[in-house]
């Protein structure tokens, strides 16, 4: 696909061309300056490592923020245990920031905004394929158990900013005349709110 279309872009990037954005057409996969990036989310602004740098340290926080499991068994406890916990052994913060959600929120005279503008839109596809990746979709095949009281859940919301998620436990269920639950209630850290299951994303242990 590179060779196909990009022919001309590579070229200049295998004779060391740099400072002129060759690279910011390449996708999906480019090799530049010696270092091997996948490049995501279509056509990128910043062209060069050092302005991708911020990027990917943006990305790697994304990843290692992810729930995976609850932290403890406790029905109160509310957090759930990310990979920083391996990493760092505590949470990761993230400073707020502007919300971009459009084109022309982006300032492209201003390099940061237009970190920020990649890094969001990273943040929105990753936490929608992780939340889908958890939900159970055997469920139109076979009967699934029903959620239970105390369970720990992440709640899927628009327009989280990065590296928020919104965890908490199930505090009733709600079932409907076949006995089936499709809405519950859950507690988290700063309220207690009522949501459907295919909101929901379960954290076993």
């Amino acid at each position: 696909m590179q060779q196909t279309y990009f022919a001309e872009d590579i070229r200049r990037v295998k004779k060391g061309v740099e400072g002129q954005g060759v690279c910011k057409f390449l996708n999906p996969f480019c090799e530049t300056f010696g270092y091997n990036l996948l490049k995501v989310g279509g056509r990128q602004e910043l062209a060069s490592l050092p302005q991708m740098h911020p990027v990917l340290l943006a990305i790697e926080a994304i990843f290692n923020s992810r729930p995976i499991a609850p932290l403890s068994s406790d029905p109160n406890d509310c957090k759930a245990l990310i990979p920083a916990h391996f990493i760092i052994g505590n949470s990761l913060k993230a400073l707020p920031e502007r919300a971009i959600v459009a084109e022309n929120d982006i300032n492209h005279h201003d390099e940061w905004s237009c970190i920020i503008a990649v890094k969001q839109r990273f943040w929105h596809q990753c936490s929608r394929e992780y939340l889908s990746e958890l939900q159970s979709r055997t469920k139109w095949v076979r009967d699934q158990p029903n959620i239970q009281v105390n369970a720990l859940v992440i709640t899927h919301e628009d327009n989280m900013p990065p590296q928020h998620w919104i965890t908490g436990r199930v505090i009733s269920v709600i079932p409907g005349k076949d006995n089936r639950v499709r809405v519950v209630e859950v507690k988290t850290p700063k309220c207690i709110m009522r949501r459907p299951i295919h909101k929901l994303a379960l954290l076993l242990v």
